[in-house]
């Protein structure tokens, strides 16, 4: 009698799903708060950052990509002219980063987002972060 070995299809299927989802690179899982860096965050419509009024400012840890919800904000204030906001004590990792305000000088609703990862500790990271008409 003869017996023919065969391979198992489900252990041939797993094996396929480990491979190909390895290979997905993932956002850095340590951003987030409890770290010594800083993001200064300047909102800039047509590359002006003033005339900006009651802008608020999101951040979403371990995100590359517009979310659909935020871990933290803020609202910016203006000093010397210019508006400007900060998140502090964020570990290294990546960050998505959204703000909504109002343009003064034309009177329209502007907006806009962008990925900034942190690379380094006992820093502070400067975002020039361009708004546009919503």
């Amino acid at each position: 009698m003869h017996h023919e070995k065969r391979i198992n299809p489900l252990i041939v299927f797993a094996a396929m799903l480990i491979i190909s989802t390895s290979c997905v690179k993932k956002a850095n899982p340590s951003a987030g708060k409890g770290g010594s860096a800083t993001l200064i965050i300047l909102p800039q419509h047509h590359s002006i950052s003033k005339n900006i009024d009651t802008c608020e400012v999101y951040i979403k840890y371990n995100a590359q990509n517009t979310p659909a919800s935020y871990d933290d904000s803020t609202t910016c204030t203006c000093a010397n002219g210019v508006v400007t906001c900060q998140f502090s004590n964020l570990r290294n990792g990546d960050y998505y980063i959204y703000s909504y305000g109002i343009d003064t000088s034309f009177h329209v609703p502007v907006g806009g987002g962008l990925y900034s990862p942190i690379t380094k500790q006992n820093a502070t990271t400067t975002v020039e972060l361009a708004i546009t008409e919503l």
